[in-house]
């Protein structure tokens, strides 16, 4: 939710249509685009609560794109993956809740 003196603005979640691994040691990730949104964050990480673990944020700067390929991992290994949507506003960045997460499995 954002909040000015004249608007309330609120962004909703986004939900991940699909995530797969077609090629090695890469994941790719496509979600539902947010009208409101200025971009995006894709994070990922090796255990499905995000916690007691290295995760990985990836920003995209258009809030047209709906796409994200991220390379350089573990092939074999299970990634958890979440997509949220974030809002730049009167120089202030508002992010929206994270998706449900997906797993997927890289290719080795």
């Amino acid at each position: 939710e954002l909040s000015t003196p004249e608007y309330t603005y609120y962004l909703s979640k986004v939900s991940i249509k699909s995530a797969k691994s077609k090629a090695v040691k890469k994941l790719t990730v496509k979600w539902s685009k947010n009208k409101k949104a200025s971009g995006y964050q894709v994070r990922i990480s090796t255990t499905k609560s995000f916690k007691n673990t290295t995760t990985d944020v990836k920003k995209t700067d258009s809030k047209n794109k709906s796409t994200k390929t991220i390379g350089k991992l573990k092939g074999g290994k299970k990634y958890f993956v979440q997509v949220r949507a974030y809002r730049l506003y009167n120089d202030e960045v508002y992010y929206s809740a994270w998706s449900s997460s997906k797993s997927v499995k890289v290719k080795k």
